[in-house]
């Protein structure tokens, strides 16, 4: 996700002259034009998960920076504006889950709203998404929303009273009705400051010896958290990202611009990690605060 900001511009005046009742009879000489700002250098594009990161060398302090202008070329090949920002790097997020090829390039405006030539162009191809192969086994729609999930959008301390034990256990057949919206966690003093656990069950008929998981968020608390993952044998820890924690009161995040922080959490699980009959996912939220569900799943591949 791009962060994004227009500073306001403050106009400089050029060749400007007061005229006295002296001089009536002289002429005001033309402006002159602001000088064009040097073209930005060195642009890259790398490929992340479902978006593009470009990145280029900032202009020296000799320019009076107003921002940058991102302009990305799409597969159809036109050139959109993505946004302006004040960092010389921008998140080009959101990309198709199958993957997309776009090309990229930056204009420099400065405070006189003078704007540079164009860079040139770095092209990428954003990593495709593991939710566009074979589901196994999933609990809600990847689509960047959680209202389909239990409680949400506001009733997080409902989940209190509803597993005193902080263990949320659901079987193969669990849809989002039965999961809460949030896994709290020990960052959370409105749920006993203590960490909450989700056991999944699934049963699979037939399992991939190649897998991988897919955990997506609609948002996570401004003090990140640690979550313990196992899949049968396999352990893995993850490091939640700092988020809005605006998502225990809005349950959709698929709006742009949001004001919450979605998160998408993908790999793959050891080979024959999976197994006939009943798998056990867990899921702790060892530390930090809450986790708000987007959807999670087991893909094939």
């Amino acid at each position: 996700m791009g962060l994004f900001s227009s500073l306001s511009s403050s106009s400089s005046r050029h060749g400007s002259s007061r005229k006295h009742s002296s001089d009536q009879g002289s002429s005001t000489p033309a402006p002159t034009a602001s000088a064009a700002p040097p073209a930005v250098a060195n642009i890259q594009a790398e490929p992340q998960l479902m978006e593009n990161y470009v990145t280029w060398e900032p202009v020296s302090w000799d320019v009076v920076l107003d921002h940058y202008r991102v302009i990305g070329t799409d597969p159809n090949g036109v050139d959109v504006l993505l946004g302006k920002t004040i960092f010389p790097f921008f998140h080009h997020s959101r990309r198709d889950v199958a993957g997309e090829k776009w090309s990229y390039y930056v204009k420099v405006v400065d405070a006189s709203g003078t704007e540079s030539a164009p860079s040139g162009k770095a092209t990428s191809t954003s990593l495709p998404s593991v939710t566009a192969g074979q589901a196994l086994a999933t609990i809600g729609s990847f689509d960047r929303k959680g209202t389909e999930f239990q409680y949400s959008p506001k009733d997080y301390k409902k989940i209190v009273t509803a597993h005193p034990d902080q263990t949320i256990t659901v079987g193969p057949d669990a849809t989002p009705a039965d999961v809460p919206y949030l896994l709290p966690g020990p960052g959370d003093k409105w749920a006993g400051s203590k960490s909450y656990t989700l056991k999944w069950t699934v049963k699979l008929d037939k399992p991939a010896s190649k897998a991988a998981l897919a955990l997506w968020l609609i948002d996570t608390t401004k003090l990140g958290g640690v979550l313990d993952i196992t899949v049968n044998d396999f352990h893995k820890q993850i490091e939640l990202p700092q988020g809005a924690t605006q998502g225990s009161r809005q349950g959709d995040a698929s709006g742009e611009p949001t004001p919450l922080r979605p998160a998408a959490i993908e790999f793959a699980l050891a080979e024959d990690t999976l197994k006939e009959g009943e798998n056990q996912l867990v899921f702790t939220l060892r530390e930090g605060g809450w986790l708000a569900w987007d959807a999670l799943g087991i893909f094939a591949g």
